[in-house]
């Protein structure tokens, strides 16, 4: 398989497996929050905003990789830390309810993560 096709697969792999673990840490928080579930949405919006600019600013000659490149060496360990937070979000005592402000956030993140989603499924790039 080609080199190209493997970052792009994985770069549209990378927002579903975000999207599961979010549920499974909303879903086992049950309407906390803590300051590390905060810093990965921080990390999160970080790589939207690059999947965005990957497709509103072009790079030419073969630039959109960097972004995705990028979006990659972001999104792999967030992965990571996503995962260790949820095997470990019990033994957080630092936990506080979610506001509404942190609600809109956490929407505004999951939508981001499917629009990403959606947009390499209808694209013909993958065909």
């Amino acid at each position: 398989m080609n080199f190209y096709k493997i970052i792009i697969y994985l770069f549209m792999l990378l927002p579903i497996f975000h999207l599961i673990l979010i549920g499974m840490i909303l879903r086992k928080s049950s309407g906390k929050i803590s300051a590390k579930l905060i810093s990965i949405f921080k990390i999160l919006t970080v790589e939207i905003i690059i999947f965005l600019l990957s497709i509103n600013v072009p790079i030419p000659d073969g630039g959109i990789m960097f972004y995705f490149i990028i979006a990659l060496v972001i999104g792999i360990p967030v992965l990571i830390y996503q995962f260790k937070y949820y095997k470990n979000f019990l033994y957080d005592n630092r936990q506080f309810k979610m506001t509404i402000s942190y609600s809109i956030w956490v929407i505004a993140v999951i939508i981001g993560l499917i629009y990403w989603f959606a947009y390499y499924i209808a694209n013909p790039l993958l065909g």
